[in-house]
């Protein structure tokens, strides 16, 4: 008996000790995905940096700066690296020119990296004024200009046609266009910089501004870089690429009226333009040619995509561009504040409306079917006021609707607001309204959708729904039949209602919000609304 007692205790005490190392191991339990009860590793996603290419002089510094992501990633320690010290070393992301030469400078953290190509040059000759600039061009005798900080307005173009030649801001640099005192009148010489039959040739650190055409204009030029450039505010194009072969790194483009016009030109009929991932171009048009018959090569980050598009009043164009709402077969109508009115007018049935980046007050009405209505981002294109998208015409068939890239608010009092409608004309069948990445706030309805819908789908995207009373509502036809995706993908901030389906006899169901079980409920009259959502009734 004692010894059978004495293998029982021993068993049970066994059993005991593996049931507590197996605790043990489940508390202590590390995850990357968050699975367990325990502490959660964020993995590193991505590391970018803020340059992907630079130009230094033997002496010179340059601190880079490395964004990781996402930001509560657990180890976000960034290391440094250069793949020849001898020409460039690095330390805690500042980087010190050595010797002429070529170096990639790599920024790592959590297994992913980024990198920089930095290219050392030798001093070269400095000068402060275009004069001098220009002389130190003609004379053949020097491979790197520097050109001295500071504002210099020019008058005239200044034509470059150099070989094996890098010009290079040196601190702050604006070459600007003096309006009051410019000499030319053609459109040739209204161009600010002009890059004509050079080769081998770097532009770098300098911003380019206020030209009465384009900002920098290359033609029929070879190995031509620019590097670290701004062009703005010009009138045509930031960067024109006419018949030549064009590499442009870490470059921005902001304010003008197109962003980079490539073309086939007439010498060699070719152009190829290479675009780095460091390039940001704040236009409708991005990247474009002329024509979509025209032969020309063009090297994007695969953030971009190509669609050829038509522009109302201006022709066909094929686009390389970052923004996703620009699809094949578009016809754009492009509106400023300024002239949202004039491009509202130029609408028409299957248009696109192109609302820049910018802040527009009041209502926006687009009386067509099929209309599409497009910002530079929620955070770019603000709307202070409602669009109402539809016709007059009752029993719409087959219309789409699509809203993508902007935020609504409400001008006033919230509870007589509405966000995205439909004209309440409209009875929308067969249909759907798309909307896609987009915030609507402060309204007392995010959106109505007309007297009635049949058979429709209202399909959801990255909307956030920040609004008084409910994010949708619509009022159903006879024998509807509508469906609603996406909203999976939503934010619904402050909003009593999700969805509100009204039928004919005056109720609705309710999904989401107050009422999760989808019951039916009388619905509020609208001044018993206005005292809900204000406070001021019973």
């Amino acid at each position: 008996m004692k010894l059978k007692r004495f293998w029982t205790a021993l068993v049970g005490a066994m059993l005991i000790l593996a049931l507590g190392v197996v605790a043990v191991a489940c508390d202590s339990d590390t995850t990357t995905d968050g699975g367990g009860d325990g502490d959660t590793t964020v993995a590193v996603e991505e590391v970018t940096l803020d340059k992907t290419s630079a130009t230094l002089i033997v002496g010179e510094t340059l601190t880079l700066t490395a964004t990781v992501t996402p930001d509560n990633a657990t180890d976000k320690t960034v290391s440094w690296l250069s793949s020849n010290d001898a020409v460039a070393t690095v330390e805690n992301g500042t980087v010190t020119a050595v010797a002429e030469g070529i170096a990639t400078i790599t920024a790592t953290a959590g297994g992913k990296n980024a990198t920089c190509v930095v290219t050392v040059q030798e001093e070269g000759v400095t000068v402060d004024s275009i004069d001098g600039l220009i002389e130190a061009l003609e004379s053949g005798e020097n491979d790197v200009i520097r050109l001295a900080a500071g504002t210099y307005e020019l008058t005239e173009t200044l034509s470059i046609s150099a070989r094996g030649v890098s010009v290079i801001g040196s601190g702050s640099v604006v070459l600007a266009a003096d309006a009051d005192g410019w000499t030319g009148t053609a459109n040739a010489e209204k161009n600010l910089i002009s890059i004509n039959a050079a080769e081998n040739f770097t532009l770098s650190n300098v911003t380019v501004q206020g030209s009465l055409r384009n900002g920098v204009n290359v033609w029929q030029s070879t190995e031509v870089t620019l590097e670290n450039v701004v062009s703005r505010n010009n009138a045509a194009a930031g960067v024109l690429v006419n018949d030549s072969s064009v590499t442009l790194n870490a470059v921005t483009t902001e304010g003008n009226a197109w962003a980079v016009n490539v073309d086939e030109g007439e010498k060699t009929n070719t152009t190829e333009l290479t675009v780095d991932e460091a390039c940001s171009f704040g236009e409708t048009l991005q990247i474009y040619c002329d024509s979509t018959e025209q032969t020309v090569s063009v090297n994007v980050p695969d953030t971009y995509h190509q669609a050829d598009v038509t522009l109302v009043g201006a022709g066909e164009y094929r686009v390389w561009t970052t923004q996703e709402a620009l699809k094949d077969g578009m016809t754009i109508v492009p509106a400023t504040p300024d002239t949202i009115t004039y491009s509202v007018a130029a609408m028409q049935d299957g248009y696109v409306l192109y609302l820049t980046a910018g802040t527009y007050e009041g209502d926006i009405s687009v009386a067509y079917d099929n209309v599409t209505v497009v910002g530079d981002g929620e955070d770019k294109t603000i709307v202070k006021g409602s669009i109402i998208l539809g016709s007059d015409k009752a029993g719409v068939d087959g219309a789409v609707y699509t809203v993508t890239g902007l935020t609504v608010e409400s001008t006033g009092d919230p509870a007589k607001q509405l966000g995205i409608m439909l004209n309440s004309n409209s009875k929308l069948t067969n249909g759907t309204l798309a909307i896609q990445s987009v915030t609507i706030r402060n309204h007392l309805f995010g959106t109505q959708l007309g007297s009635a819908i049949t058979n429709s789908t209202i399909a959801l995207s990255d909307v956030t729904f920040e609004n008084v009373w409910c994010a949708i509502s619509v009022k159903n036809g006879t024998g509807f039949e509508n469906s609603y995706t996406g909203a999976d993908t939503c934010t619904f901030t402050d909003c009593t209602y999700q969805l509100q389906n009204w039928s004919p006899n005056e109720y609705f169901e309710v999904i989401g919000g107050a009422e999760t079980d989808g019951s039916t409920v009388t619905v509020p009259t609208p001044d018993a609304w206005y005292a809900q959502v204000t406070g001021t009734g019973e």
